[in-house]
This record gives structure tokens, C-alpha cells and sequence, in this order.
């Protein structure tokens, strides 16, 4: 396979560029075909990705965080070009999501069976979501969790990790309150009063958190989590909830499924797309079936409703 490495030396808390190198000498041996770029500041990765197309790549990986990825993903979006990830980031979502290996405090060497997984993987037609202008392959979020990410300063996400947005949202918890919003979810107006709400592609949400259990990345449909209430305590009980996997039953708690969701706010809610921040509110979110190719590690799966391509 011949491929374009995108590797962000800013993802993550250390230097893994030796690990990479070993990385794609791994692949080389295994027969792929294997050139690297390197992102100097936001808006490279995405017109690498871009580049890729163009330039006859068969698949872009990513070696970098989220971030990263979802610039890639922008670049990427309607072609026959898959996504494939080392993942380097502080979250690494999406690849908890579809099991790749990913770099923890008692086993931080991971790049190398990294790269023996996507030499091994299986490609998959993955939905997208757009939000405006902004195509996300996890999620959008409005409310609580955008004002986090608008808030959360770069070097301390690089010194703490996700330890950052834990004091961030520690920090401006204490002045949050409901917000009168109304959305449409195909047609179907509804208001509540809410503190955030997360329009998702995936069933994780903030590395560790399951979400949305019965997500499927091929069904053409977005899910749609409600957190309604007002206050700090609502929302300590709902970050706890979802922490031990309780929030499902919970009353404060609404979840729908639709192709596309527009959503106004009394006052002007941000916005994060993928855990970047993207503006404020009005928002339209949208979902592009089976836009994306992926590459998915070789295992059973109920991620896709739909088998691999290859």
C-alpha cells in the first residue's frame, strides 16, 4: 500500500519520533510504500491530506492526536483515500474506539504494534457528521464540554495531559447554568433547558467515557445526548454518571438518533467540534453516510453493520 505519513510533533506529552522511525520501517518491510510530511501549525495536516489525494496515496496515517486526525479527516472526506492512525495524542479517541494500541503510563511503547495493526487491518466505509463548514468523525459538543475546550490552555494540556481539562472544567463549573435550546432532530422540534449536548458519531467521549454504547459507524444516523439540569451538582452527577455507566436511565438525561439536527440557544452556547472549539451556536449538524474510509484493526467488531471492504 503506499501511504503518506502525518506526523504532529506537538501531539502528546512526549518525543516519539525514534518510535516512529521503527514504526515505518516495519511497514516498509512489510511491503508498504511509505513517505512522511510534518506539521508545522494548524492547517498542514489537512492540506497534506489533501495533497495525498492527488498525489495517488492509497491511505493517510495519522501519527498525532485527534486534532490532528480530524484535520486529515477534512482532507480526506468523499475520497478513496482511508484513514489509518499511530495514535500520539492526549485522548487518542478514535483509536481506543476501533482498538488500536495507544500509549499509557505503565506501557508507553506502542507505535511498533501499531504499525503491525494497520499492516494487518481491514478498510470500512465510516459515516462522517458536518457541523457548518466542519466535517467531525466523532463528535460535536455544545455547551459545558466547548466552554472547557475554548478555556483549556495548550501548555498545560501538554504538561497534564487530560488532567488539563479536568481543572478547566473544574474551574468554570461553578458559573454554569442551563441554557433554554431548541432542536430539531429530522423535522421534530423539541426545548429543553440543557447544560450540554453532545451530537456523536462514536460511543466514546472523552477517551473513557461510553457515551453512546449503541453507536454504529455505518447506520447513517447521529446520536444525540441531551444532559438537561442547571448548576455544578447536575453536572459532577452527570460526568459520574457516565463514568461508572449509569447515565442511560437518568431522567436529566435525553438521547435520540437523526440524520440532521439543527439547534438555536437563548443565549449564545460554544461550540467544539472533535475537541477543538468552533464558534458559538446557531449550529447544523448533518450526517454524510459512508464518507470516509478507514482502516480498522483485523478483529470481530459491531462497529459497522456493513463488512470490510478489503
Amino acid at each position: 500500500m503506499k501511504a503518506l505519513v502525518i506526523f504532529n510533533p506537538r501531539a502528546g506529552q512526549r518525543n516519539a519520533r525514534g518510535e516512529l522511525e521503527k514504526a515505518l520501517e516495519l511497514l516498509a518491510q512489510r511491503g508498504w510504500e511509505v513517505a512522511q510530511r510534518e506539521t508545522r501549525g494548524k492547517g498542514d495536516a489537512l492540506r497534506y491530506a489533501q495533497e495525498a489525494i492527488s498525489s495517488g496515496y492509497e491511505a493517510v496515517i495519522v501519527a498525532g492526536g485527534d486534532g490532528t486526525v480530524n484535520e486529515v479527516v477534512n482532507g480526506l472526506v468523499g475520497s478513496d483515500v482511508a484513514l489509518g492512525v499511530l495514535p500520539l495524542g492526549t485522548g487518542n479517541v478514535w483509536a481506543r474506539e476501533i482498538g488500536m494500541p495507544f500509549a499509557t503510563p505503565l506501557r508507553p511503547p506502542h507505535l511498533l504494534a501499531g504499525a503491525q495493526t494497520l499492516a494487518e487491518g481491514r478498510i470500512y466505509a465510516a459515516d462522517l457528521g458536518q457541523a457548518g463548514k466542519r466535517t467531525f468523525l466523532l463528535w460535536a459538543g455544545v455547551g459545558f464540554d466547548a466552554q472547557v475546550v475554548e478555556n483549556l490552555n495548550p501548555r498545560l494540556k501538554r504538561y497534564l495531559g487530560p488532567l488539563a481539562y479536568i481543572f478547566t472544567g473544574l474551574s468554570i463549573a461553578r458559573n454554569s447554568l442551563g441554557t433554554p435550546v431548541t432542536l430539531t432532530i429530522d423535522g421534530e422540534e423539541i426545548s429543553r433547558k440543557v447544560l450540554f449536548i453532545e451530537i456523536s458519531n462514536v460511543r466514546l467521549y472523552a477517551a473513557i467515557l461510553r457515551l453512546a454504547p449503541e453507536a454504529c459507524l455505518d447506520d447513517g444516523l447521529l446520536e444525540i445526548t441531551i444532559f438537561k439540569g442547571e448548576g455544578i451538582l447536575a453536572l459532577i452527577g452527570h460526568f459520574f454518571r457516565m463514568l461508572i455507566c449509569r447515565h442511560l436511565p437518568d431522567p436529566q438525561v435525553e438521547r435520540y438518533k437523526g440524520k440532521n439536527v439543527r439547534l438555536t440557544a437563548a443565549s449564545a452556547l460554544p461550540v467544539q467540534v472533535d475537541g477543538d472549539y468552533l464558534g458559538t451556536t446557531p449550529l447544523e449538524c448533518t450526517v454524510l453516510p459512508q464518507a470516509l474510509r478507514v482502516i480498522i484493526p483485523e478483529m470481530e467488531t459491531d462497529l459497522f453493520q456493513r463488512g470490510p471492504e478489503r
